[in-house]
């Protein structure tokens, strides 16, 4: 594969990548976004599911910040009241 026809490859997944994100990001609580691995839930959807009326979602990037499992998962707490600042 030549190096032009790498950049093409590679322009198009990121635009199906960026695609993907604005589904995921702009979904509601009824909404679940369809991935290789099967369905995945917005946090919107996990929150109804559960009862959460008000909850807080958290992304810990990086083992300092308290990331233990190292791929993206999004954390959604709610059903008590929630401190500001956190931690």
């Amino acid at each position: 594969m030549s190096i032009d026809q790498r950049i093409v490859k590679a322009t198009e997944q990121l635009e199906d990548d960026v695609q993907l994100t604005h589904t995921i990001v702009n979904g509601d609580e009824n909404t679940e976004v369809q991935t290789e691995g099967g369905p995945v839930p917005t946090h919107a959807k996990v929150a109804k599911d559960t009862g959460l009326q008000d909850w807080r979602t958290v992304i810990n990037t990086g083992a300092e910040a308290g990331q233990t499992v190292f791929h993206l998962h999004v954390h959604v707490i709610g059903g008590r009241p929630l401190a500001w600042p956190p931690g």
